[in-house]
């Protein structure tokens, strides 16, 4: 549970907001901007300006000593300065949003029911004010600062003011506590808690807290601090995200302000993404919630939606293969064989033998066959296959591959007929190319799902038709599929492509990088973060290309980008294709300037954890490994950057080979030599190219919209 700060600069906590003012007329903060500490804690400040006084608001939560079940405290500060005379205005508002009715839904009822007297605050509203506390029907819901004073037009009692003459020696400094839940009167400790709470102890915790939390997982330190401190805040929002259930589970969420609930596809990604990062107890916690639990513990596995049956399955295989405890295996292998009971009495009863169709619930929008659901299915059955070889089941293992084989040739022999009139375009359904919007089909079935081979013709016109007709600024759209688009474009009657989908490029972008296309790779990092907030959130949708920015209802940060995000980064430094681990599959001209450096800390592989570092000069590469492998690769694999010609190779330890631009080293070496020429003029990619290009395209869109990149031309 978390307090929204609202585009004017209020504070709301779904049963009232605290209203600030500033200046002669009490003018709203209105903030265009709000920025991170140290550009990626989650302590939040912005600021404004009237009458020649600067008004600094920062802003910050904590549960009461840290305990995720205790009610959360919102501290915000406001700070004075300049010369002139300040005036601050504050006031709780009884603004109720339907958020309340999201927390129930989201199985936090227990969390409200415990604070606040449901029949007192459904009372007429009453709004009361003693010294500092400001009560609503009697429960505490603001403790403002000492000094306050009623201004002549006040209509309720928490209206205030305070007033100073301030110098930038001589600052105003005000401090509010908000509760997230109104706490009634009969929780006297826990009000008096909070009234007595101090602001700076509570905001030197949450700085501490954070700074050591973050420093568990993997960490990345390179030239561009927007790739970084969106990578560090990503996965903030992401543990935010995180809810304590009545019980003892921790649930995943999307977020705290949209689609704030546990959604199968969403949390496998922020399962794998907490793996990938080292976080394996938190990928446990949240891997939990796919488990139904019986007298003997895991009995099977949770159906929540029509295409999770493999979702979870990987959530869980990949754990294992993250972490190789064959333990864990061993507890949770009680699910597999009901799982795949309910994968065969689906696929018994379909005309297709495959996933049953569903109607259009979500993402591709049709109704029939989804495509995406055999990727899912094929990828969850490798995942029941290695589950079982881990705790010795041989039968269940080779029904897991049987089961798999009998998809696999259902599912081609249904698809051939599509894509040979689509030329190789796999399109979102199964029952007619024209119908769906695009989805997991634009992934090409490379990553996650390992279903084609990178190079497999079908992914390369996959790729050759959703890039230049479903990309705007850079970014995938939502809308009528990359095939029907091709073709209503040919016909001379255009069809709009939809709204811009923040994560869903990221399907692309894992595809074009196991293709082993860096540039168009950096182009869609970019691309991606320059529609990224201040504060680093990703949205979903409804923002339409070329258009006003606001993604309405559909509120950042979203926590699928956040996990899609750092998936992406890591993939670039530290990647896996099948016995090899690959290093530097793609980095930015901005990252390897002579005299540059990329550094990765405790980078977890299903082979093991690593730190790396690249030093790059003018004509070579120097490459650092520290690991600690639990199963070696069989190779690493060191990409050179596209734009240098390498012409060297060397190691430490064991023979180094040239390879397709690559070096392709033993993993006992610790030290790599990459020998290069550099390109007479680097491509101009950068974070602040693509910010500029952005603002230049929305300025000025261009008669031709059909582009690939935003740093990229059309192809």
């Amino acid at each position: 549970m978390a307090v929204q700060i609202t585009p004017d600069g209020a504070f709301n906590t779904g049963f009232g907001e605290l209203d600030l003012g500033f200046g002669p007329a009490g003018a709203r903060p209105n903030p265009r901007l709000r920025t991170l500490r140290d550009g990626y804690l989650p302590i939040v400040s912005y600021a404004a300006t009237e009458g020649g006084v600067t008004y600094t608001v920062e802003a910050w939560a904590a549960p009461l000593d840290l305990d995720p079940r205790a009610n959360l405290a919102c501290y915000v500060r406001v700070r004075a300065t300049g010369d002139g005379a300040a005036r601050v205005t504050a006031a709780f508002s009884d603004w109720v949003a339907d958020v309340t009715r999201v927390e129930r839904e989201a199985d936090e009822g227990w969390f409200i029911d415990r604070l606040l007297d449901e029949a007192r605050w459904a009372e007429p509203t009453l709004v009361q004010r003693s010294g500092r506390v400001v009560t609503r029907n009697d429960h505490l819901v603001l403790v403002v600062p000492d000094g306050g004073a009623s201004p002549p037009a006040a209509v309720n009692a928490s209206e205030l003011e305070w007033r100073a003459s301030v110098t930038p020696e001589a600052p105003l400094r005000l401090d509010f506590v908000l509760p997230l839940v109104p706490v009634a009167p009969a929780h006297d400790a826990i009000v008096q808690r909070i009234i007595g709470a101090s602001p700076d102890a509570a905001l030197a915790e949450v700085d501490a807290y954070w700074r050591a939390r973050l420093a568990e997982a993997m960490t990345v330190d390179l030239p561009e601090a927007k790739v970084v401190d969106a990578f560090r805040a990503s996965l903030a929002w992401l543990l935010i995200a995180r809810d304590a259930t009545a019980g003892d589970r921790v649930v995943q969420t999307v977020s705290e302000n949209t689609f704030k609930d546990f959604f199968p596809r969403d949390a496998a990604y922020m399962t794998r993404t907490y793996d990938m990062l080292g976080l394996h107890d938190t990928a446990f916690d949240t891997l939990e919630r796919f488990i139904v639990y019986g007298a003997d513990g895991p009995a099977r596995l949770e159906r929540l939606q029509p295409d999770d049956w493999g979702q979870s399955l990987w959530a869980i295989g990949g754990h294992l293969e993250m972490t190789g405890d064959v333990d864990f295996a061993a507890w949770v292998h009680a699910v597999v064989g009901p799982h795949l009971d309910a994968l065969t009495a689906a696929m018994d009863a379909d005309p297709l033998g495959l996933w049953p169709a569903a109607g259009p619930y979500d993402n591709e929008n049709l109704t029939g066959h989804y495509l995406g659901h055999s990727f899912w299915v094929l990828l969850g059955l490798a995942e029941a296959a290695r589950l079982s070889a881990a705790v010795g089941d041989v039968i269940t293992e080779a029904r897991a591959h049987q089961l798999r084989d009998a998809y696999e040739e259902r599912f081609l022999a249904t698809l051939e007929p599509l894509t040979r009139e689509t030329g190789g375009y796999l399109p979102p359904g199964l029952e007619a190319a024209d119908v769906g919007f695009d989805w997991a089909n634009v992934s090409g079935g490379v990553y996650p799902f390992g279903v084609f081979a990178p190079d497999d013709p079908r992914v390369t016109a996959t790729l050759a038709l959703v890039r230049p007709a479903r990309y705007r600024e850079g970014l995938m759209t939502y809308g009528p599929n990359a095939w029907t688009l091709d073709r209503a474009a040919a016909a001379g009657r255009p069809v709009a492509p939809g709204d811009l989908h923040h994560y869903l490029t990221m399907y692309v972008t894992q595809t074009l990088l196991a293709r082993g296309e860096q540039e168009a790779v950096i182009a869609d990092l970019y691309a991606v973060l320059a529609h990224t907030s201040a504060t680093h959130g990703g949205f979903e949708r409804v923002i339409q290309p070329y258009g006003v920015a606001d993604p309405q209802w559909n509120r950042p940060p979203h926590g699928w980008f956040a996990a899609r995000y750092l998936e992406l980064v890591r993939n670039l430094l530290v990647r896996e294709a099948g016995p090899d681990l690959h290093l530097f599959s793609a980095v930015s001209p901005a990252w390897v300037a002579p005299g540059q450096h990329i550094a990765v800390e405790r980078a977890a592989t299903r082979f093991g954890d690593l730190d790396l570092r690249l030093d790059a000069a003018a004509d070579a590469g120097v490459v650092t490994l520290a690991p600690t492998w639990r199963t070696p690769p069989r190779a690493l694999v060191v990409h050179a950057p596209w734009f240098v010609t390498l012409t060297a190779v060397a190691a430490d330890v064991g023979e180094a080979q040239l390879v397709d631009g690559a070096a392709v080293v033993s993993p006992a070496a610790t030290r790599v030599t990459l020998t290069w020429t550099r390109s007479a003029a680097p491509p101009a990619l950068s974070y602040d190219a693509a910010v500029d290009a952005l603002v230049a395209k929305r300025a000025a869109p261009p008669t031709d919209p059909l582009e690939a990149s935003l740093l990229l031309p059309p192809r």
